[in-house]
């Protein structure tokens, strides 16, 4: 009988209680959690730090100079336009003034050619 007994105890002993799971306690579950949460937070700021952060400094740097850049073209194609519509509005008066000029060396022509025959004529040669 005393040997029903002892294995009936130790039966009862190797019995898992109710506040224990997995083996372990629940304040023991409780740590493991915690340290778990504590090293996966410290890799996540980690990442956040070494990596994330700077990428974004450098991020803001390249748009902060592509604005820069993209305001200068914008400040030469303005200069730009603004010396083509002044090419456009002096052409009209580029364009009449080579009109009379040539207008004039058409008349100048014409006289010389007149001339010319009038020349040729006194002279009696032929004109070639």
């Amino acid at each position: 009988m005393l040997g029903k007994l002892a294995l009936l105890t130790t039966t009862v002993v190797q019995h898992t209680p109710p506040h224990w799971f997995m083996g372990y306690r629940w304040t023991e579950l409780a740590a493991i959690v915690a340290v778990i949460g504590f090293v996966s937070a410290g890799v996540v700021g980690l990442v956040k730090v070494a990596i994330i952060n700077p990428q974004n400094t450098i991020n803001r740097q390249q748009a902060a100079q592509a604005e820069l850049s993209n305001k200068m073209l914008r400040d030469s194609i303005d200069m730009l336009t603004k010396k083509v519509e002044g090419i456009g509005d002096n052409a009209d008066m580029v364009h009449k003034d080579h009109d009379k000029r040539l207008d004039d060396h058409e008349v100048h022509l014409a006289r010389h050619d007149e001339e010319l025959r009038t020349l040729f004529e006194r002279t009696g040669e032929k004109k070639s």
